[in-house]
């Protein structure tokens, strides 16, 4: 059953990244080679900042150390399909959006085992090494992300005109696919550390996931700001950083570090994270249009 769960994730998340691809032409791509500085921003804001709110924000509340740690794994793993079909839905970046995903997808390889080992430390747990499955995530990041990105930018090279007809009710396909997704994640979410949340628990999580979602948010535009990012870059910053992958943190949680307790911030953060940064990209936008 689990490889089957497997396979439909995949399936689903290689279709919405081949959707997206039919939106984006090698010029998007040339551009931010040519002009890497939203690049930067984007990365320093996902592997530095992100995580830096995130100890902040443990620090302040008084909840277990375990959950602790949970909401640090969550800040310290890369963006995943949530954060590019947020930024296609609100005409962000959708080039920077997957580029920042696939680099900081490779750079965690080598960050999560480092900043996980510290945050166990700081909250006195049990140290655990924690070895990531290398070839495992590159060949996902491959086969699930960049392939179907290409065949999606190869049709919209080779059939332009039907490409660009075919975006509008592909929206609302992949906010099916999307929702689909999610309901595999939550109630397959068992098979990866056996996660029960009780109603004590939730009521100490959601508040913080929540929040956890707003401040990274709002930092990331502080940030993208003060680096003065244009507003489109701005937007697509702040959701690549506020949006984490949440499969990949329970993968960490509960199947690396064999913890029910770690795994469930990033339980209760899948529930809330899309419709919560899609609600704070849509009042950005807004906001910046009524300045403008």
């Amino acid at each position: 059953m689990v490889n089957l769960i497997d396979v439909l994730l995949a399936g689903a998340v290689g279709l919405v990244m081949f959707v997206l691809g039919l939106s984006l032409t090698r010029q998007d791509y040339l551009d931010l080679v040519l002009h890497p500085k939203p690049i930067l921003v984007g990365l320093f804001g996902q592997i530095i900042l992100l995580p830096l709110v995130a100890l902040g924000l443990v620090a302040l509340f008084p909840i277990p150390s375990a959950f602790k740690v949970g909401f640090i794994i969550l800040s310290v793993c890369p963006g995943g399909t949530t954060s590019g079909v947020i930024t296609y839905l609100l005409r962000g970046n959708v080039a920077m959006s997957l580029s920042l995903t696939v680099l900081n997808s490779l750079i965690s390889l080598l960050t999560i085992p480092l900043i996980i080992s510290v945050a166990l430390r700081i909250f006195h747990l049990p140290e655990v090494t924690v070895v990531m499955p290398m070839g495992e995530m590159m060949s996902h990041i491959f086969l699930v992300t960049i392939l179907p990105v290409l065949l999606g930018m190869a049709v919209r090279r080779g059939w332009s005109d039907l490409s660009m007809k075919l975006q509008l009710p592909l929206k609302g396909v992949m906010l099916v696919i999307l929702a689909f997704v999610f309901g595999i994640k939550f109630f397959a979410s068992g098979n990866q550390g056996g996660a029960e949340l009780e109603d004590s628990e939730m009521f100490l999580l959601f508040p913080m996931a929540v929040l956890f979602n707003v401040v990274g948010f709002v930092a990331a535009v502080f940030w993208s700001s003060v680096t003065r990012l244009s507003s489109e870059l701005r937007l697509t910053a702040a959701i690549e950083i506020a949006v984490q992958n949440s499969s990949l943190a329970m993968l960490i949680a509960g199947t690396l570090l064999k913890s029910q307790d770690m795994l469930k911030p990033s339980l209760v953060y899948a529930m809330t994270s899309f419709w919560e940064t899609l609600l704070l990209g849509y009042l950005y936008k807004r906001r910046v249009g009524k300045q403008k």
